[in-house]
């Protein structure tokens, strides 16, 4: 909704030179200016009126607002494929079809489990799985807030400015789950509420000047204003959350207590808390160690801790972030394959254990945070960036393979001593040619993306975006299963590459990069089968069907993901919600189950309606997702933050 400013016909007949030949006629043109001035402050929306309690005016609506009914905006040109043109009538109704289904969705929950932190679809009934705080509220603001639904962003900044993050029973908060979906929602959510954007900027332009959505704090933080309730219950949070970094290594434990007050920080280290009740003081009192450490578990948190650092000014958010980082980067020269981190890791040594490495389950998002936390910081933090680019090369040469009928490029985990792969594709990681897309088309050749690795990435993004999409397509009802099984003896892609490199004619695509996925329904031919046939409402092949349009302008990509969309309203949604797919190559007769997962809403309905709208909602060089996709504006180090933090 655009503001009521003044017209330019008011403004001349206010100041028209007959009124000025008078003091009369002045004062009655600086009354007529006072009046119009008072009408433009009462009209003005909310969160962005100018705030006279705080002595300064917000900033204006962040880039991402996109108004349906309002005039296309400016194309941004800030990545790497062809300047964008104006939405076209078929898009804006696609993401207005995406728009009604969250709506669908959110109101279901809001009608049957406000408070609760999920609906059941089939039922109509409610589950508190995730702390019992209402989750699908806080992983849905970020969305809320890019639809523009102002009624339900009012509700939900209600609901958080009651949160006190107490858990019945005094239980304890997992908390890799918590810190994606609570804090990495409220964190998103402020960014956005307070972004200073006011239009797209290269990613270089953004570096140079500094620019960021948060001014520099140089003294313990303020918060004030309506939507910086978002800064301080993400604070609370992540204050509560903390004494999980107390560990001998500085992985952090399962789980924390949260009930009561949070504990007192004495100094920058996250390790010198103390709560008022002494007995909680003592050695794991409010800990849950619960075993090795997934990857995913410990390397999915500095996004988000690392954005709070640089939002309050408080060091102890970025050391604890940190600590966990520097125990991959001691352990990295010991990896037997480069930049390939294993998914259990011992808590007290700080260690990994076995030699099981996945980018699926409980370890996919430990590598995506390598390059996104470079990315989000102002691309100041190098060494995350050449270990990302170390993984990522050691991916395509030692964990993607082909199969032989139709050339299907897929990723599997691997283990033992010769790292055979297991053949099995999960849903999980169908975010990984998102990923490569994204590197791709970020990074610079100075930053080591030269044009030899660009192309390759690209490929292998395009590749594996196809096979993840094509999964889709092949099942009867056009959703993707949540596992897949190719054979184990199959090739390595990086041979069969090589091998087509030698022979390579201008124009030719390389093994596993054809232009058109050709469906199979039988199962016979497919080259693989299902091993998981359910489909959890997961969003990961979405969100690369998402990069890949962005990065490439390919129509292709926005034509697969409407075939998705239209499948799931098929299949997928009830009276009241979206249930996940029990079974889903079945043409017909599909059976919904009893789940409508909070990242339904943060993410698989984000990235559809993102998908069919202009690239300046969110460029991908002023934001950055993390792994539960909620957006938060790229930041860049103060120097005195590089010099007391040794960021190189």
């Amino acid at each position: 909704m655009s503001l009521p400013l003044p017209s330019q016909a008011e403004i001349k007949n206010t100041f028209s030179l007959q009124n000025l030949r008078s003091r009369a006629g002045a004062r009655f043109a600086i009354i007529g200016l006072a009046g119009l001035c008072l009408v433009y402050y009462l009209a003005a929306p909310d969160p962005y009126r100018p705030d006279l309690a705080w002595g300064r005016e917000r900033p204006p609506p962040p880039s991402w607002d996109i108004d349906f009914d309002g005039p296309p905006q400016p194309p941004h040109t800030g990545e790497g494929g062809p300047i964008a043109t104006p939405p076209n009538a078929t898009m804006v109704q696609r993401a207005e079809a995406v728009r009604q289904a969250f709506k669908h969705a959110y109101g279901s929950y809001t009608r049957a489990a406000w408070g609760l932190d999920e609906i059941l679809p089939n039922s109509n009934g409610s589950t508190n799985n995730f702390n019992g705080w209402g989750v699908s509220i806080i992983d849905s603001i970020s969305t809320i807030q890019l639809m523009q639904l102002k009624e339900e962003y009012d509700s939900a900044l209600d609901y958080v400015a009651r949160m006190n993050f107490d858990i019945a029973g005094n239980g304890y908060a997992p908390f890799f789950e918590t810190a994606i979906r609570y804090l990495g929602g409220l964190a998103s959510a402020h960014a956005l509420a307070t972004s200073n954007i006011t239009g797209p900027l290269s990613s270089t332009s953004a570096v140079k000047s500094g620019v960021g959505p948060i001014a520099p704090q140089t003294s313990p933080p303020t918060y004030g204003g309506r939507e910086h309730i978002l800064l301080r219950k993400a604070v609370l949070l992540a204050d509560k959350l903390l004494p999980v970094f107390d560990s001998p290594s500085g992985l952090p434990w399962y789980g924390v207590k949260t009930s009561g007050p949070p504990p007192i920080y004495t100094s920058d280290d996250p390790k010198s808390y103390k709560y008022a009740k002494e007995s909680d003081n003592a050695p794991g009192a409010r800990v849950s160690p619960s075993g090795a450490a997934p990857l995913a578990e410990f390397a999915s948190c500095q996004v988000e801790l690392k954005y709070l650092a640089y939002a309050t000014g408080e060091a102890r958010y970025y050391w604890a972030a940190e600590r966990v980082m520097e125990a991959m980067k001691r352990s990295a020269p010991s990896l037997t394959l480069p930049g390939l981190f294993p998914i259990y890791w011992d808590r007290t040594t700080g260690q990994p254990t076995g030699d099981h490495i996945s980018l699926g389950a409980m370890a996919d998002s430990g590598f995506e945070y390598l390059l996104k936390q470079y990315l989000v910081s102002g691309r100041t933090e190098t060494q995350l960036r050449d270990l990302w680019l170390a993984s990522s090369d050691s991916i395509i040469n030692h964990m993607l393979f082909l199969s032989p009928t139709r050339k299907l490029l897929y990723v599997s985990d691997i283990s033992g001593s010769r790292h055979d792969q297991s053949g099995k594709l999960e849903h999980l990681s169908c975010f990984l040619p998102g990923l490569f897309a994204l590197g791709a088309d970020q990074l610079t050749e100075k930053e080591g993306m030269t044009k030899e690795r660009k192309e390759r990435y690209m490929w292998v993004a395009t590749g594996l975006a196809q096979t993840c999409a094509g999964v889709y397509e092949d099942m009867e009802s056009g959703i993707g299963a949540e596992e897949v099984m190719f054979e184990p003896t199959n090739p390595k892609w990086i041979d069969l590459l090589k091998k087509w490199e030698r022979g390579r004619r201008p124009g030719d695509l390389p093994p596993g990069v054809a232009k058109d996925f050709v469906r199979k329904g039988s199962s016979e031919v497919r080259d693989y089968r299902i091993r998981d046939a359910r489909w959890l409402s997961r969003p990961e092949t979405l969100e690369s069907i998402f990069l890949l349009w962005r990065t490439t302008k390919d129509p292709v990509w926005r034509e697969r993901g409407w075939k998705i969309f239209q499948a799931i309203e098929k299949h997928s949604r009830t009276k009241t919600g979206y249930g996940s797919v029990a079974h889903v190559d079945v043409a017909h007769g599909t059976t919904t189950i009893n789940s409508q997962p909070s990242y339904f809403l943060a993410e698989t309905l984000k990235y559809l309606f993102l998908l069919f709208s202009e690239d300046s909602a969110f460029p991908l060089d002023r934001f950055v997702f993390n792994t539960e996709a909620h957006p938060l504006s790229v930041w860049k180090w103060r120097e005195w933050e590089m010099k007391k933090y040794k960021i190189r």
